[in-house]
């Protein structure tokens, strides 16, 4: 029996009727939303801007076709898996020396508004420490901003579960920032 040639084998087609292409003209307007999520994911502003420039390199690299008409969740989800890749990659090479995170460069505008930049990090801490599932709902949508039934399909999850996360995330961060009641005598 001889395998048919390549030119021989049927076409298949992937792309499926409620799918279009994601255009590269859109890009630019979410790339403030998409920033915002890498720093929260990532800790370093270096490596958000980083994390964005090699997410953008790969969606443009070749045509894509999304499924629904949020280009946003889709980059998003682009954008968490380069992350993925990159600590993959980063943890099969030698580690080298970085510098430490206080020198990173801050925002120009940040000298001028101090209280709000330390508040905003703080905020962003506590974010931090919640477990993975609220940390997600509430970095969907509170820092990327989408709905809470966009949210649900990029995690896969109902949009009930979405609402209770986020909802059980913001109150466990609250609650770092109310001041502890005093123990009575």
């Amino acid at each position: 029996m001889t395998t048919p040639a390549l030119s021989q084998l049927p076409t298949l087609r992937l792309g499926r009727k409620d799918s279009r292409e994601l255009h590269a003209e859109h890009l630019p307007d979410q790339l403030d939303r998409l920033y915002r999520l890498a720093r929260t994911i990532t800790g370093s502003a270096h490596d958000a801007e980083d994390l964005v420039s090699e997410t953008m390199v790969r969606v443009l690299a070749r045509p894509r076709r999304i499924r629904h008409e949020n280009d946003l969740a889709y980059l998003a989800r682009c954008l968490r898996n380069t992350w993925t890749d990159t600590l993959r990659a980063r943890s099969r090479r030698p580690v080298t020396a970085h510098l430490p995170e206080d020198m990173d460069h801050e925002d120009v505008l940040a000298a001028r508004r101090p209280q709000s930049s330390a508040e905003a990090r703080a905020v962003l801490e506590a974010v931090a420490r919640l477990p993975e599932s609220y940390r997600a709902a509430v970095l969907l949508v509170d820092v990327v901003g989408l709905t809470y039934s966009e949210a649900a399909a990029e995690l896969g999850v109902p949009r009930g579960t979405i609402m209770s996360r986020v909802s059980r995330g913001r109150a466990a961060v609250i609650a770092e920032f109310e001041p502890a009641e005093p123990l009575a005598a």
